[in-house]
């Protein structure tokens, strides 16, 4: 699933991306990087997703960034996102960046 796939991104964002020395990743993340996001859910659970980034295609440590997102499963996140939310982007349990929701584009996200 990439700029190119078979449904339209579900999110439009900004991330920030932790400096390796903050904790961040060692090197660039490229478009189709798939990580976890944590949306602030009281479940704690991390919603997988895909990254597409439109400005150049790759965000290096350091950087910040627009990015498309594809969510692996939005159907369980319906009603849940809105414009101007936080939520992390997670290596695991290691958080690698910071973002903030733009733009929901799959409507069954977005928050009534």
């Amino acid at each position: 699933m990439t700029a190119s796939g078979p449904r339209p991104h579900d999110l439009e964002a900004v991330v920030e991306m932790l400096s390796t020395e903050a904790g961040g990743r060692l090197g660039p993340a490229f478009d189709d990087y798939r990580p976890g996001h944590d949306f602030g859910h009281p479940s704690g659970e991390l919603n997988g997703g895909i990254h597409v980034y439109p400005d150049g295609g790759v965000l290096a440590p350091g950087e910040t960034g627009r990015v498309f997102i594809w969510l692996a499963v939005h159907e369980r996140n319906a009603g849940r996102l809105g414009e101007g939310q936080a939520f992390t982007v997670q290596e695991a349990p290691r958080v690698v960046g910071r973002g903030r929701i733009t733009r929901v584009v799959t409507e069954t996200l977005r928050r009534a």
